[in-house]
């Protein structure tokens, strides 16, 4: 049953009528609304002298008794919480607003049950940031449940890690009232948008699994469900398949508004930031009573203002195969090539895959390096290393590098895996960049600034220094002596690999939004080349760090590649389009060709990489074919020479999960591609006519 059943008793104090006094007793958590029991008394006194008998009198008041309960069962309140999000701690009038929300709920004297805090709970996702939004929501007076969004997991110096160590865990579920609540992160690691992850669906099940289907479900996440905001949100449909779901709330959008979710209809509730910027500071109260949840803004200081009800008893989930995404994939160019072999490490892939010699190397998030036959997909060999292993790893010869969040650095052996030795930085200091070789030494940094230079066969340190203001994510590359990455402090770092001091240090636009610290930077003929998300691309002199010249028109955002020979970039645009740069003159660049590819909106730090040759700093070859992934799943091969589309390929196709984010591949040669994307899924690509 949803709810308790109301229970009337009828008192008659005085049997022989002189006076007739009813009283109803109504079994509930909290009665509100305008009906008053204590004006049945006199009212009833109209009946003196009226009626016969006692028997009667005790018949109309049974009668008058049932018909009072079933009208305020209608006005039953059963539970009453409060609802926070995109709180964005870090933003100028965060600490204040949300100081403000949780004085107010906590006015309320016990009568909300809990509070939610659906996401965007930072501004960037700082340490510093969940430290101080933890220690206020602490000020509550009742329990706080809290979820990430994309701006707590997008920039997470951590690797997202820090979230679940101050709240207890990414993801929640407790039942209160006889109602299921589930809150889940569909926030993705160092990526923007919504994606849930196959860790978070593996949780839901889990949840599901000790759920009676009859059970009243009420889900809490950022992200609508819905594209462009949450590309798998089909996923969550089919999970909840034969469940009653009340509604889903979500934030991300900073304004009050209902939807409908899913193929059923589910109800959808986005409710306004607690931000105040031009008008009040808010949050939102619901009330779920017996028939009906209404959702008030409540701003400090003023009455609970109502501007939605729904129903209370819920839709039935029956979700069905989203044909239309599948459908999408089977076209002409898709058919212009093959999955070679497909596996499923069933874990969050960040980094790239590595192609070393008959394997592919990939770190995942369950803290395991794996060895995977290149010609089969079978996996050889599995390490744990710990933690989550987020950036790409690094094989020099026959060893492999990797680094994780809990603050290991390891060496492996390529064909065996074996760990040859491991050094334990610190368990603050978790390591989300990818590591680089230099001669005798591998480089890597950690999120406490730390760039450190090892021995790559002892594992005994050489120097270490702290560069940077901001974290480190990227690929680094190196060149003439310089270890040169961008930060996440609006800056691209020129850095001694011999002694670890800082040689440059360039912007151009200092903003942290707007830093040089996704994308992988390229180097050729004295020239690093950058995009970042203000839509430019800066050509920066290796030696002296300035600016050499810098253009918007490409759309650029964070993917940028070249070609071996160093005579053309390859710009992956914000929105379709793939451009090609010839940069043969340095200070003249020319733009040779521009496509539109089809893909959409596309925020992937996904590199454009070509086919032949060797491993660069950013994984280019010779030119042959022009490789690169997106957000919506995809594989693109490209004629570098002329931008032709030669095939494109889904890596998760024949599913309504298709869309996942792929990672910069690996090409093997110039008609063989792999590909991992952010569900964990490898997969080895053959184009059936680039020749």
């Amino acid at each position: 049953m949803l709810f308790e059943e109301a229970s009337v008793t009828v008192f008659a104090d005085n049997w022989k009528l002189t006076s007739v006094r009813i009283c109803v007793v109504v079994s509930m958590s909290k009665l509100k609304g305008n009906f008053r029991m204590e004006n049945i008394s006199r009212h009833f006194h109209i009946f003196k002298g009226v009626l016969k008998s006692w028997k009667q009198c005790v018949i109309l008041l049974v009668g008058l008794s049932f018909f009072i309960s079933l009208s305020m069962r209608a006005q039953q309140v059963v539970l009453q919480f409060g609802w926070l999000t995109d709180t964005h701690i870090g933003f100028p009038t965060a600490e204040r607003d949300l100081r403000e929300m949780i004085a107010d709920a906590n006015s309320f004297h016990g009568q909300l049950r809990f509070l939610i805090v659906s996401g965007d709970v930072t501004e960037k996702g700082l340490d510093s940031e969940l430290v101080l939004a933890k220690k206020i929501l602490s000020e509550s007076r009742v329990p706080v449940f809290a979820v990430p969004g994309n701006h707590d997991t997008k920039w997470s110096e951590s690797g997202t890690t820090t979230f679940p160590k101050l709240f207890g865990s990414s993801h929640c579920t407790f039942e209160e009232a006889g109602i299921r609540f589930i809150c889940l992160n569909s926030g993705i690691p160092l990526r923007s948008g919504g994606h849930f992850s196959p860790e978070e669906l593996r949780y839901l099940d889990s949840v599901l699994s000790v759920t009676r289907t009859t059970t009243p479900i009420i889900l809490f996440l950022h992200h609508p469900p819905m594209e462009p905001e949450l590309d798998n949100g089909a996923a969550l449909f089919e999970h909840l398949d034969g469940y009653r779901v009340m509604f889903i709330g979500v934030g991300h959008g900073h304004a009050n508004k209902s939807y409908t979710f899913g193929e059923n209809g589910v109800p959808g509730i986005m409710v306004r930031s607690t931000l105040g910027r031009n008008g009040a500071a808010g949050y939102t109260i619901v009330t779920i009573r017996t028939d009906s949840v209404i959702f008030s803004e409540k701003n400090p200081g003023s009455a609970e203002y109502r501007w939605h009800a729904i129903a209370s008893h819920g839709i039935q989930v029956h979700s069905a195969c989203d044909a239309e995404r599948v459908s999408k994939n089977d076209d002409s160019l898709s058919k212009r090539a093959k999955i070679c072999w497909r596996t499923n490490l069933a874990s969050t892939v960040t980094g790239s895959p590595v192609i070393a010699d008959s394997l592919v190397i990939v770190g995942a998030f369950d803290g395991n390096v794996y060895g995977i036959s290149l010609s089969g997909g079978e996996v050889r060999w599995k390490t744990y290393v710990g933690g989550f292993i987020v950036g790409t790893p690094a094989r020099c010869d026959s060893l492999v590098y990797v680094g994780s969040t809990d603050g290991v650095f390891a060496a492996l052996d390529v064909d065996s895996g074996k760990i040859l030795w491991q050094e334990k930085i610190a368990p603050s200091s978790p390591i989300i960049s990818s590591p680089v070789c230099w001669h005798d030494r591998i480089l890597f940094v950690s999120s406490d600034r730390r760039l450190r230079a090892l021995d790559r066969i002892t594992g005994h340190k050489i120097w270490e220094s702290q560069p940077t203001v901001g974290h480190v994510e990227t690929r680094p590359a190196i060149v003439d002596s310089l270890w040169i990455a961008g930060a996440w402090d609006g800056h691209l770092y020129g850095v001694s690999t011999t002694t670890g001091a800082v040689k440059w240090r360039w912007t151009e636009n200092d903003n942290f939004y707007y830093s040089p610290a996704a994308c992988f930077p390229v180097v050729a003929h004295g020239v690093v080349y950058v995009t970042t998300p203000d839509k430019h691309i800066s050509a920066v002199n290796v030696v002296t760090g300035e600016t050499l010249w810098r253009t918007g028109v490409t759309n650029a955002w964070e993917s940028i590649g070249i070609s071996a020979d160093s005579s053309i970039l390859y710009v992956r645009g914000l929105q379709d389009t793939v451009t090609a740069i010839s940069v043969a003159n340095p200070l003249e660049p020319k733009i040779l060709w521009q496509v539109k590819c089809g893909y959409g909106f596309d925020t992937a730090p996904s590199m454009p990489v070509c086919a032949a040759g060797g491993q660069g700093a950013a994984g280019i070859g010779k030119v042959g074919v022009l490789f690169f992934g997106t957000k919506s799943g995809m594989v693109y091969a490209l004629d570098p020479q002329h931008g032709e589309i030669l095939w494109r390929r889904a890596v998760n196709e024949g599913s309504s999960r298709a869309q996942a984010y792929v990672n910069t591949v690996a090409p093997v040669e110039r008609s063989h591609v792999v590909a991992a994307n952010i569900d964990g899924v490898v997969v080895l690509i053959e184009g059936l006519s680039n020749e």
